[in-house]
């Protein structure tokens, strides 16, 4: 008998069939995966403060008598240009006081954004901002959590955080930072009383997801 005739054809045509099918179910699977994620994205709500409008100064920044706590009150609009409306949208606001060369390094360093807040916060409260719309928070203090300098110059940088979510039930946060300018253009300052000024773009360390 001639030796291809002792190969079970069969038996072999059997197991690269069913090779194939696998395969092809394995391509197939990654390929709707692919449709799907790129289908919420495209269908997904996107929510940030305006730059161009910018954010309202409520009330200045203003240092306790012994400078160991610092407030500013502040307001702010949040847009949605994406397709699907932005629900339980928010802001997580952080004030952060420290030397200048600090403040930039650390403002680079870490995101405006806490991810773990944004997904526990959004599930209770916030806006409805239908495609197109902007809706303004209401004005609201923003404390120093941290200890800063009290000796010397120093900046003050805001970091903000829309958080929302969209219509799967997936929460965003588009992050912006913003430094404190006062009336004189300055953007440092010794870190008494009240400073008069308001809160500009600061163009660093933003995040988005």
């Amino acid at each position: 008998m001639p030796w291809w005739k002792q190969i079970p054809w069969m038996g072999s045509l059997k197991v690269i069939g069913i090779l194939a099918g696998v395969g092809y179910a394995v391509v197939t699977f990654f390929q709707w995966q692919d449709l799907r994620s790129n289908f919420k994205t495209s269908q997904r709500p996107w929510a940030y403060i305006p730059i161009a409008v910018g954010i309202t100064t409520d009330r200045p920044l203003t240092f306790s008598e012994d400078r160991t706590t610092a407030e500013t009150w502040i307001s702010s609009p949040i847009r949605n240009t994406g397709i699907s409306p932005a629900l339980n949208a928010m802001q997580q606001s952080t004030l952060v006081i420290a030397v200048e060369p600090m403040l930039i390094a650390g403002v680079q360093r870490n995101s405006p954004c806490d991810k773990n807040f944004i997904e526990q916060a959004t599930k209770v409260v916030g806006f409805f901002v239908a495609p197109g719309d902007t809706v303004k928070t209401e004005p609201g203090k923003v404390p120093t959590t941290m200890p800063f300098p009290r000796q010397g110059e120093v900046s003050a940088v805001l970091q903000l955080c829309t958080g929302y979510r969209d219509q799967f039930g997936h929460s965003h946060g588009t992050g912006t930072n913003w430094h404190y300018v006062t009336t004189s253009g300055k953007t440092t300052f010794e870190p008494t009383g009240t400073i008069e000024g308001h809160w500009e773009y600061f163009g660093l360390g933003g995040t988005a997801y």
